[in-house]
């Protein structure tokens, strides 16, 4: 199972929200995601953290945080890198607000995939049958 790395269940990166991006419109995006989180980037493509429906949902309620940049609710989950290996990755996932984590560059500030559970136990799975999955 140690050869199986991240880069054997990394799925495309959702579309990122701009950490710019005011909050009220950044909502709309969260509430549609399959898994309740999307990357935040800067202006140019740098990796902010990530937002999840539920943390602007809760910063929303009051009414006065509309116009606030989705950027400033982002969190910094655990690194996930293409080269760390599942197991350690599905602990970053267990932990994680959300059912997603973005997959990053070796200076972790790009990113590179998305990885979830089902990703990973799928990777998981196919390795224990023998056979290492290719990257998607």
């Amino acid at each position: 199972m140690n050869a199986c790395q991240v880069v054997h269940g990394t799925r495309p990166v959702p579309t990122a929200l701009d950490g710019a991006m005011p909050l009220a419109r950044a909502a709309g995006a969260l509430a549609r995601s399959p898994h309740g989180v999307l990357p935040v980037t800067a202006a140019d493509g740098t990796y902010l953290g990530t937002a999840t429906a539920r943390t602007a949902a809760e910063t929303l309620a009051d009414g006065a945080h509309d116009a606030t940049a989705v950027g400033t609710i982002a969190q910094l989950p655990r690194p996930v890198a293409t080269g760390t290996d599942l197991s350690t990755a599905l602990d970053a996932l267990v932990i994680a607000e959300g059912a997603g984590l973005p997959v990053l560059d070796p200076g972790h500030d790009r990113l590179v995939g998305w990885i979830t559970h089902q990703a990973v136990l799928g990777a998981m799975h196919t390795a224990a049958r023998g056979t290492v999955p290719t990257a998607r």
